[in-house]
């Protein structure tokens, strides 16, 4: 399974990163995560490789991860979306 992570706070990648890793060991999945920390690389590398799942920060830097979600469904109506976010 391939999933893609775009979160801008390297904390939160780490934090996420290290969730699905111990996760995947601990049920036996094959996983391949992809961590982007904008939108516009992800998108650049949607183009080109196919992932499995998509979770998306709702408060990135340049786009934010509602129109990112809007963008990719226009690309891929089937992929799951999931917004990840922290309590402000």
């Amino acid at each position: 399974m391939k999933i893609a992570i775009v979160e801008d706070e390297k904390i939160h990648q780490d934090y996420l990163s290290a969730m699905f890793k111990g996760a995947s060991k601990d049920y036996g999945i094959v996983l391949s995560l992809r961590v982007f920390d904008n939108a516009e690389a992800f998108l650049f590398a949607f183009e080109e490789e196919k992932v499995d799942a998509v979770l998306l920060d709702i408060q990135l830097k340049t786009m934010n991860g509602y129109a990112l979600a809007e963008i990719i469904r226009q690309r891929d109506k089937n992929i799951p979306l999931a917004f990840i976010s922290r309590d402000i």
